[in-house]
């Protein structure tokens, strides 16, 4: 279970502080994910089934539509966490290259002296409900262009930090999954997606959980 501690939203997406204390089932949605530990027991995010460490000094970047979720490693302290839900348009607006285009380049994130600071500050200034902080958005746009650029670089640390590519999928799921982003909120009848992108229902569904982990139901898709 999840507990919000304080949510802030913004014109790249919203950001909580979570409370966690309880595994999640797997699930997957529109928004990308940045994940940083902030105090409690490690715990591990499970990205497409591969398990990363939720621990200090490092970070779990999951990109839009990867199945993923929490699961503590103790079940007597919870973990606190600082979330950030990122809208698919801010990564085209963030993207350097084409193929950086709504994903991060890998999952683990190496958590930077800047990136701490940043972390830190963000957190500082969510808690502190009576204090406005004009500076916040720009705090967390940094922090996530940073994880983002990192992403597809190579870290100090090396392997351990670097996560699978993201993977490369058919043009027709490429082009559902745009339909789907560009129509966030409104009520979309897959039939209709599967038409547009020139594939029958069955088969845009078995494609669909081939490559994405998730069959395309938008309610497992929050």
């Amino acid at each position: 279970m999840s507990t919000a501690l304080a949510v802030f939203h913004g014109a790249f997406g919203r950001v909580c502080l979570y409370l966690m204390d309880r595994g999640m089932v797997p699930h997957g949605h529109r928004e990308g994910h940045l994940i940083f530990h902030l105090q409690g027991p490690p715990a591990e995010m499970i990205v497409n089934d591969r398990a990363f460490p939720m621990a200090p000094g490092q970070a779990v970047a999951v990109s839009p539509w990867q199945g993923h979720y929490f699961r503590p490693l103790q079940d007597d302290t919870p973990t606190l966490g600082l979330v950030l839900y990122i809208r698919p348009a801010w990564f085209l607006e963030a993207s350097r290259r084409a193929t950086a285009s709504l994903s991060f380049g890998r999952v683990g994130i190496e958590v930077t002296d800047q990136m701490a600071r940043l972390v830190l500050g963000t957190t500082q200034s969510m808690m502190d409900v009576d204090k406005e902080d004009p500076l916040l958005e720009d705090r967390i746009c940094s922090l996530t262009q940073l994880a983002f650029d990192q992403s597809w670089q190579w870290t100090h640390r090396g392997e351990s930090f670097t996560g699978p590519m993201f993977v490369k999928r058919d043009y027709r799921i490429r082009n559902a999954l745009r339909v789907l982003q560009k129509r966030v909120g409104e009520a979309l009848a897959l039939d209709a997606v599967a038409r547009e992108v020139g594939l029958s229902r069955p088969h845009f569904y078995k494609l669909f959980r081939e490559q994405i982990g998730l069959t395309p139901n938008p309610s497992s898709m929050h």
